[in-house]
């Protein structure tokens, strides 16, 4: 069975590699909600993952999240094939690879999103009606403050340790192993969210309350619409955050792009093979995050 397997392999990871368990329980928690708590193999077909594409674009999962959700399945597949197969003696657990006739949908390059200094300032400073509103609004400055974290990471993300958060960043994970882990400060600032939000296993309880990222995002946003419109400022989303920080910095506070891009954990190839040999300035990092924490405070 793919579920069984699937949270086998999850707790197996843990420990050593507790990032991708997160992501993997994420996933198995997404399809048990789709397809209830037995998969087996043999179900697991490209009609199968077609459907389920389906579903979650239902559910208002964007493209890039559908095609960090597919990439894990796929990845999950095929250890499942390596360690439960066993061809020369003729033990098939696993028959078939769906993924060499079902397409994983690519990532969209997301629109630019601008957002006024003075709409940072009025968010900021406003008094949710809801409490609705007020995930909108705590989640918003909690990406910007974590540097423009995502909601998947938001998410699947470990507990801190030693006041950080060490995370692999789930959108490019499966294409850059460990170059994509990165480690935030918990700020001052959002050391009160923090602690509203804070999760057992994970360090934000965003898993326990919705099933998948889709609608934890749909909520989120409808949050910021909601005080937005009430405020009569334009409406943003969840993502104009992770903009927001790349945007202060670079143009306000004057920060090299590729400085920035460290802090969001973008990479190129150059890029990845330097972190390689002489490692991730985090002291670097964690100046242009108080940078911009403070020019937030001072709007």
């Amino acid at each position: 069975d793919f579920i069984f397997y699937a949270r086998a392999l999850a707790e197996r990871k843990r420990k050593t590699q507790p990032t991708t368990a997160a992501g993997y329980t994420f996933i198995i928690n997404s399809i048990v909600a789709f397809n209830g708590s037995a998969l087996p193999f043999s179900r697991l077909t490209r009609r199968w993952l077609c459907s389920y594409e389906g579903w979650l674009r239902g559910r208002g999962v964007t493209q890039s999240t559908i095609s960090t959700y597919m990439r894990r399945v796929r990845s999950i597949h095929r250890q499942a094939r390596v360690e439960l197969n066993d061809e020369e003696l003729g033990h098939i657990v696993v028959p078939f690879d769906p993924f060499t006739s079902y397409r994983i949908p690519p990532e969209i390059t997301e629109i630019e999103r601008h957002i006024d200094l003075s709409h940072i300032r009025t968010l900021r400073d406003s008094e949710p009606m809801t409490q609705r509103e007020a995930l909108g609004r705590d989640v918003f400055f909690l990406s910007l403050y974590l540097m423009g974290m995502n909601a998947i990471d938001l998410m699947t993300c470990p507990p801190p340790i030693d006041g950080r958060i060490r995370y692999r960043r789930s959108k490019v994970e499966a294409k850059r192993g460990n170059a994509a882990t990165m480690s935030v400060r918990i700020i001052e600032e959002a050391q009160p969210i923090v602690q509203r939000y804070v999760g057992t296993n994970s360090a934000f309880d965003f898993a326990q309350r919705y099933v998948c990222v889709g609608d934890f995002r749909a909520a989120v946003n409808k949050g910021l619409s909601s005080i937005c419109r009430r405020l009569n400022t334009p409406v943003i989303t969840f993502y104009y955050a992770r903009h927001a920080f790349a945007e202060i910095a670079h143009q306000h506070l004057g920060v090299p792009l590729d400085d920035v891009a460290r802090c969001l954990n973008h990479s190129s190839q150059t890029r990845s093979i330097t972190f390689r040999y002489a490692g991730r300035d985090y002291a670097r990092i964690d100046d242009i995050q108080r940078q911009v924490a403070d020019f937030v405070a001072a709007l």
